[in-house]
């Protein structure tokens, strides 16, 4: 497509049941380059639903919560319900990409952020619910964007903390556990074991 000529795609998902509907989310969390220049920041959810040949920008992703889309999941038993990882944490839609609600922002005791963003999902295969699990991190100084003459918020410098939550029923109003968090774990990503698909 020529819709995004020059735009970061951080995730790619096609829709199981409805093979023509194609998601990509932009933007990419941690940097793709060497500083002090990297095309990172992105423009939300795009969907296509012409085989790829063309995007659209989901209007209620073009916001800076969805600046940096890292990750997306198509529920198995819904496939109009779907998950997005994102910088400002776990979203979710009913509608196949028209509405969001954020399920996950995790806070310290101020209610400020723990960390700078969710980067990576997986379901876990399951016949009744989404059991779904979300590992969400911060960034170095060195994983940042910046411009020469800009402050950088504060940072770690790496590896940074990090965690992995686990929902039992994402699909409703099941409540985030987190499973796994380690000093200076870092960026997390998950993946099922084909051959054992209760290993991760």
């Amino acid at each position: 497509t020529d819709d995004a000529a020059n735009i970061n795609i951080g995730a790619l998902r096609i829709d199981p049941l409805a093979p023509r509907r194609i998601y990509a989310g932009t933007g990419e969390l941690y940097r793709n380059s060497g500083q002090p220049y990297a095309a990172m920041w992105g423009q939300g959810i795009l969907r296509s639903l012409d085989d790829g040949r063309s995007f659209q920008q989901l209007p209620a992703t073009a916001n800076d919560d969805f600046r940096y889309v890292a990750d997306i999941e198509i529920s198995r038993l819904d496939h109009d319900r779907l998950y997005a990882a994102t910088n400002s944490g776990i979203w979710r839609s009913t509608d196949g990409g028209d509405h969001w609600q954020r399920m996950l922002r995790p806070v310290d005791g101020a209610d400020l952020a723990r960390y700078e963003g969710c980067n990576d999902l997986l379901l876990v295969p399951d016949a009744t619910h989404d059991v779904l699990l979300a590992a969400c991190a911060s960034r170095s100084t060195d994983d940042r964007y910046w411009l020469p003459g800009t402050i950088l918020p504060g940072a770690c410098t790496g590896p940074c903390p990090a965690a992995v939550f686990r929902n039992v029923d994402a699909a409703g109003d099941g409540a985030w556990t987190s499973v796994l968090t380690e000093a200076a774990m870092g960026r997390t990503s998950m993946d099922l074991a084909r051959s054992a698909p209760g290993t991760i």
